[in-house]
């Protein structure tokens, strides 16, 4: 089952609701925090703050890290339909 936050956003890319149990969540919040306007010092700390909440929950700082490098928002795989679509 995908990530409801992911899913939502998907939909709004402005979607700030993050939910600790998934990997692209923390990825997202920390790829969102680096881009703010604010100090390196602010990102740096904040960042560790998601790091360690993430971390707690049991997800790996290497593969949120890898996902926080993204060029784009980072979000959870969505679910095929089954259904192959068709060329037009």
């Amino acid at each position: 089952m995908p990530c409801d936050c992911c899913e939502k956003s998907r939909l709004g890319p402005m979607y700030a609701v993050h939910c600790p149990s998934c990997l692209h969540c923390g990825a997202r919040l920390i790829w969102a925090i680096q881009r703010l306007p604010i100090s390196r010092e602010a990102k740096i700390s904040r960042c560790r703050a998601v790091l360690a909440d993430w971390k707690a929950n049991g997800h790996s700082e290497e593969e949120i890290r890898r996902l926080a490098k993204m060029d784009c928002q980072p979000l959870a795989p969505e679910l095929s339909t089954g259904r192959a679509k068709r060329g037009v």
